[in-house]
């Protein structure tokens, strides 16, 4: 839990002794100079889960200190397989867990299994974590089973029920699914409740004073490497990355083919939690990360980094309407973090005068007054235009990929056709074929103009950790610079490679 959480349950019980009732969202803003209540929701959600709180549904002071945590005494049977089936096995103990980290309806009939394997960490269940399951011989599709097969092997895997078979998935590219047929026996020994994490090591920060910026020579450059990012990016050294570019899936349900942008809040803020301390550890000094996201979501990430951070607005005009009945999304925001004074260039990415400017006030002289560029009291000011054009502002106004716009950017995949690679000029010809899109892919100007604004002139390393369809890789080698790319999905690297190396088909 984070030191601000701790100070936030001790302002509540000490506001609760004194008052007799609790504080308000606002309350607790003015008091840890909060300005978003999504912010203080995230933190009292975190302290609910932990059972230090409880909340009641209407009244705006309903947070009230837990007194005393209730306990669950849920029995351990042993050990389960997050990889390949492994024999089953009973040896009961009792697992002791607060009664707040199960839902009421999840309350009866549990028992626990601790995980070995790496089959379900794109669900955020590790080796070691423990998970607590209820009872059920019904499941839902989709849901995460413990099943015993043949009366002999037991696994945790999703339950999908499919014509003459059922699907055991896994929740890891690197594991194939298991089918079970009907000659064979399967018992569904309960669905998973709740997850205890594994207790870890605590990461040793990095002293940001005497780091020092380097790219060794050994590491593998220009190539898109397929594997987790978070495991990927541990064997990359201290301060090796000028620019850190990150476009996270958005926990808003997208496919991307590996079941992993649904998760539980908690669980993804835990998984951003391991890519962000990375993230800084390999930023050089004077480097930039980016961080694509919706601020609803990012406004939980920036609570995490410990950087000093700006934001930017990337404000889309032609976006497909989402919804009828509610305010239409119009932009996506970036966090922009650095450690020291990062490297800004601006005149590279300058932008167009507004005509106001050049028909009102370009030319124009003015008293030299003191200011925040001058101290006043020289020659007066001359309003002369920047041959580059304006200062670049805070809000990035690029179309999104989406309908039209985004026709001569998006390459795909079409598996109709060998899983060949098509330029997207061609894509009407393979409409109504099985092929493969990225859903979520940035503009190729958007990319550009914030590698030009953070990246040294004489080049340096680009660190993409979320591939996708390759653009940002793409963008770094058009101006020169190396990049190093980790993406998940095989297909999506077959498809970033063809999109960078330019062997796109265009017939």
């Amino acid at each position: 839990m984070s030191t601000k959480t701790d100070d936030i349950l001790a302002f509540i019980k000490a506001y609760h002794k004194q008052e007799g009732y609790s504080p308000s969202y606002k309350e607790i803003g003015a008091k840890f100079r909060i300005a978003s209540p999504s912010v203080i929701h995230y933190h009292l959600n975190k302290l609910q889960q932990q059972g230090k709180i409880s909340k009641g549904p209407y009244s705006t002071r309903s947070i009230f200190p837990e007194t005393e945590t209730q306990y669950i005494h849920v029995p351990l049977l042993g050990e389960i397989s997050a990889g390949k089936p492994i024999r089953a096995v009973s040896q009961q103990e009792l697992f002791t867990i607060p009664a707040s980290s199960i839902k009421a309806k999840d309350s009866k009939n549990l028992f626990a299994l601790r995980v070995k394997g790496s089959s379900m960490v794109d669900d955020n269940i590790h080796d070691n974590d423990v998970v607590i399951v209820r009872q059920n011989i019904t499941p839902k599709n989709g849901e995460r089973v413990v099943a015993l097969i043949d009366n002999d092997y037991v696994t945790l895997k999703r339950f999908y029920q499919e014509p003459g078979r059922v699907r055991l998935q896994p929740s890891n590219n690197k594991y194939e699914p298991i089918y079970v047929l009907p000659s064979q026996s399967l018992s569904i020994q309960g669905t998973v409740a709740s997850v205890i994490k594994a207790p870890h090591k605590k990461l040793k920060q990095l002293n940001k004073k005497t780091a020092v910026a380097h790219t060794p020579s050994n590491i593998e450059k220009n190539k898109i490497i397929v594997g987790d990012a978070v495991q990927e990016m541990t064997k990359l050294p201290d301060a090796s990355c000028d620019v850190v570019l990150i476009d996270p899936p958005y926990n808003i349900g997208k496919d991307f083919g590996n079941n992993s942008d649904n998760r539980e809040l908690a669980d993804y803020i835990a998984w951003c939690k391991e890519w962000l301390f990375q993230a800084e550890r390999v930023l050089k000094p004077h480097g930039t990360m980016f961080i694509y996201g919706f601020s609803e979501i990012l406004a939980h990430i920036s609570v995490e980094l410990t950087l000093p951070k700006r934001w930017l607005v990337w404000h889309y005009t032609n976006k497909n309407v989402a919804s009828l009945h509610f305010w239409q999304r119009s932009h996506e925001s970036i966090i922009v973090a650095y450690k020291n004074k990062p490297l800004f260039n601006r005149d590279a990415v300058r932008e167009p005068y507004t005509e106001g400017f050049l028909k009102g006030a370009a030319g124009k002289v003015r008293k030299n007054t003191k200011g925040r560029f001058s101290k006043g009291g020289g020659e007066p000011t001359t309003y002369n235009a920047h041959e580059s054009g304006a200062l670049p502002r805070d809000v990035i106004k690029i179309p999104a990929l989406a309908g039209g716009a985004g026709m001569s950017e998006r390459w795909f995949i079409c598996r109709t056709c060998n899983s060949t690679v098509f330029t997207p000029q061609v894509f009407t010809q393979h409409r109504e074929h099985d092929y493969l899109k990225h859903p979520t892919q940035k503009p190729i100007e958007l990319t550009k103009r914030l590698l030009l604004s953070a990246m040294p002139k004489d080049g340096g390393l680009v660190l993409v950790p979320f591939v996708g369809s390759g653009s940002e890789c793409y963008v770094a080698k058009q101006l020169g610079f190396d990049f190093i790319g980790y993406e998940l999905n095989p297909e999506y690297a077959v498809l970033a490679e063809g999109f960078i190396a330019g062997t796109a088909t265009s017939k």
